[in-house]
């Protein structure tokens, strides 16, 4: 992957996902530290996300609340139990793990650019690289908070219309 070819604003969303993962307690940067870093920017791609409820801060509830759904959707009663709060991670020296999913996000994205005819990574195309997620946490949470992927990419592409326009 061409980190050239990342725009400003790309660039910023992996830089704040990269933050954003070790603020929640995660030793890897996985498609819902970018997903977050993009609901809480200031771009085409936050704005669709926010038309369709996904902010900074209903992201960051259901994000505490995704293992306990998980568990209990894979048939675990919590019951008592708890699951301990996330403790802040400082990410190893030089750079952090960069999980499957964050991974596989950022080469849909690329691959989103090139469908375009973009000759640039934008923002955009980093939201259309975690909408392209069949399973995972994006989709969960997507799910949760009630919006659709392809709601939101219809609200993107207006988005990106409206910007053009």
């Amino acid at each position: 992957m061409a980190a050239e070819r990342f725009a400003r604003e790309a660039r910023a969303v992996v830089t704040r996902g990269w933050r954003l993962a070790g603020e929640l307690g995660s030793s890897s940067v996985d498609a819902q530290h970018l997903l977050l870093a993009l609901a809480e920017g200031e771009s085409a791609a936050a704005t669709a996300l926010n038309a369709e409820g996904v902010d900074g801060a209903s992201l960051r509830a259901a994000l505490e609340d995704e293992p306990q759904r998980s568990l209990r959707r894979a048939g675990f009663a919590l019951g008592a139990l708890a699951v301990p709060p996330a403790t802040p991670v400082t990410p190893r020296r030089g750079r952090a793990a960069w999980g499957t999913s964050a991974k596989l996000a950022l080469e849909r994205a690329v691959k989103a650019a090139q469908a375009r005819g973009d000759s640039r990574i934008g923002a955009e195309h980093v939201l259309l690289g975690l909408l392209g997620a069949r399973a995972g946490a994006v989709p969960r949470l997507l799910e949760h908070l009630g919006a659709g992927a392809a709601e939101v990419q219809a609200a993107l592409e207006s988005e990106l219309a409206a910007e053009a326009g």
